[in-house]
């Protein structure tokens, strides 16, 4: 199970992470103009800015309610040209 919740939080930080290239530099905007919203029942992630959906994207959830916390969170990591991109799916390099 700890295997199963570490897989997830490294998700997480990815996909989180994988969206903040959206937001300008600091000093351009403020970061909470940007909100991102996923609804677990329709498995669709929400961009907004200013409170108006910009982008939207179909995201995957965990199998159960644990899996996939509920809640705000903050994002404090901002992943700049990660390195497992251009690494194709199900290669063993690849941690999506």
């Amino acid at each position: 199970m700890l295997k199963i919740a570490a897989k997830f939080s490294a998700l997480w930080a990815m996909i989180c992470g994988a969206f903040l290239f959206l937001l300008p530099p600091s000093g351009h905007a403020a970061a909470n103009d940007y909100k991102i919203e996923i609804n677990k029942k329709t498995n669709y992630l929400y961009l907004y800015n200013h409170g108006k959906v910009v982008k939207t994207y179909r995201v995957a959830t965990g199998r159960t309610s644990q899996l996939t916390p509920t809640g705000t969170f903050v994002i404090g990591v901002k992943i700049i040209q990660p390195g497992w991109k251009n690494i194709p799916g199900g290669h063993p390099n690849n941690p999506l």
